[in-house]
């Protein structure tokens, strides 16, 4: 029996995406990667569908908190525990492989999706077309990103973390 047997009726595609992103840790593991020495990762993932009418987005932000145990109070500081730990997002895109960049316009593609990921940098910033299949890692800790509006399709993607279980 698997241990997602609460994933079942998920279907099984929603199912292996889900064991994909949760096995991002052990497929560094195999390529020699060695940033982490003692990590974890969490049962649950987030599924996001932003709508496709250009009113969601999400804010600029990072996917850990770096807030001290001062700033935060001890209850808060607690609650944030799995939040403070993550070290690695891994985003895995649902959408259709022809997913194309806001004012694209490839024949049979869905044309000016927009749905973007925004990842700044020191340089200003990158735009990750969220195509389908397509599995983004970012630093939790490091990389901020935003999601820009969808228009004209529906934006899809399941997202895990690798949870330092060092940081603190």
């Amino acid at each position: 029996a698997h241990a997602e047997r609460g994933f079942a009726t998920l279907g099984s595609g929603l199912l292996h995406a889900i064991q994909l992103t949760r096995g991002v840790s052990h497929a560094l593991d195999m390529h020699g990667y060695a940033g982490l020495a003692s990590r974890r990762v969490p049962r649950q993932v987030q599924l996001s569908a932003y709508a496709a009418d250009g009113s969601a987005s999400y804010r600029r932000h990072a996917d850990a908190c770096s807030d001290s145990f001062l700033d935060l109070g001890l209850l808060e500081w607690l609650r944030l525990r799995d939040y403070r730990e993550r070290t690695l997002t891994a985003i895995l895109y649902l959408n259709s492989p022809s997913w194309a960049e806001q004012g694209a316009a490839a024949p049979g593609s869905d044309a000016g999706s927009g749905g973007a990921l925004r990842c700044f940098h020191a340089k200003g910033f990158t735009d990750i077309v969220p195509r389908g299949g397509t599995l983004v890692i970012l630093d939790a800790k490091v990389i901020e990103h935003e999601v820009r509006p969808s228009a004209g399709a529906t934006r899809f993607a399941i997202t895990s973390w690798v949870i330092s279980d060092s940081a603190t």
